[in-house]
């Protein structure tokens, strides 16, 4: 692993970081950027690297390096992934050299993915003529074929078939289905934060770089103010959905940050219920992971609601503690005879 001390030796890793980088842009241009998917993952990884050890000062001329590189290895769609994900990278690395809070640190990766993400469409758009408008009205298309095809398959044309589809297209509005557009792209995009912030102190503690090794995800806890925002905008998002509201603005500001908030309960509610199961059930991970999977798939509100109580009603300092007693239970336990 390089040291701090030396300026030569500074000077000639963010060389070879950059190179690393130009031959990852060179290999996703030979293969027709049928890989770039999985590069967008590991493109931030050298720029991650070099400011965890150097800080964001000398950082800077690297990731000018890298922009320029991109502009000449890199194809006309990948330049704006490429510099976007090194600018991740060399936030999350300066992060790292700072020592901040790991917790902090995910949460940010994770934003800045996500707005990469969405400003990685809109500049697409803009370049290529990329029309959203026409996306989502042959995305409805699409679904109404689909809807109309499995009415036949499985009930036909009755008339209570016939009201139900109505009713799916009534929801399915021009408006709601670029309102789950832009949510999908951005909750991806936080995903694939997640995934970088995982892959990169993976990598790095392979690499014997000095890094925290990458928490499970039970461990990650917000506070609890989120849990009350988030339910005042579930329920808000459940009110909207009942009674549409006659203000356009209102209801798409409702409809779009209660469904953000019903994936962020839903997500704790499930860490929850899988906590909840190896606490007062099984200790098995598999089996816990099934009945888990259960739970969620079957009882979505009460998950939803378990998450509220995670997060803000004290059901993870519950957890913790009836955890901590199985604990001490099992190294008080002695263990079986031999016969």
């Amino acid at each position: 692993m390089p040291t701090k001390n030396s300026k030569t030796q500074s000077i000639t890793y963010g060389a070879m970081i950059i190179a690393i980088f130009g031959m990852l842009l060179l290999l996703n241009r030979q293969t027709g950027s049928f890989f770039e998917e999985v590069f967008l993952y590991i493109f931030p990884i050298p720029m991650v690297a070099y400011s965890a050890i150097y800080g964001w000062k000398r950082s800077i001329p690297v990731f000018i390096g890298m922009c320029l590189i991109s502009f000449l290895c890199g194809t006309f769609t990948s330049i704006f992934y490429a510099i976007s994900q090194a600018f991740i990278g060399l936030a999350f690395g300066t992060s790292l050299n700072h020592r901040r809070d790991m917790t902090r640190t995910l949460l940010m990766v994770m934003v800045l993915s996500a707005l990469a993400n969405v400003l990685s469409t809109i500049v697409l758009a803009s370049l290529f003529g990329y029309n959203i408008t026409a996306e989502v009205a042959a995305m409805k298309e699409g679904m109404h074929e689909s809807m109309v095809h499995a009415m036949e398959l499985t009930s036909g044309s009755n008339p209570q078939s016939q009201q139900t589809m109505e009713a799916m297209e009534s929801i399915m509005t021009p408006a709601f289905l670029k309102r789950m557009l832009v949510i999908s792209m951005i909750f991806f995009g936080a995903l694939q934060g997640f995934i970088v912030y995982q892959l990169s102190l993976i990598i790095l503690k392979r690499l014997r770089f000095p890094v925290e090794s990458p928490k499970p995800l039970v461990q990650y806890f917000p506070p609890k103010w989120a849990g009350f925002i988030a339910l005042f905008f579930f329920a808000g998002y459940y009110y909207t959905t009942l009674k549409p509201l006659d203000n356009e603005f209102l209801q798409n500001f409702f409809q779009t940050l209660g469904t953000f908030a019903l994936l962020f309960l839903f997500l704790f509610g499930t860490v929850a219920a899988y906590q909840a199961i190896r606490a007062w059930l099984v200790q098995n991970k598999i089996i816990a992971m099934l009945l888990t999977f259960f739970a969620v798939t079957s009882f979505t509100i009460v998950v939803i609601i378990l998450g509220y109580l995670y997060i803000s009603a004290g059901f993870h300092d519950l957890l913790l503690e009836k955890m901590a007693q199985n604990e001490k239970k099992q190294k008080n336990t002695p263990p079986p005879r031999a016969f």
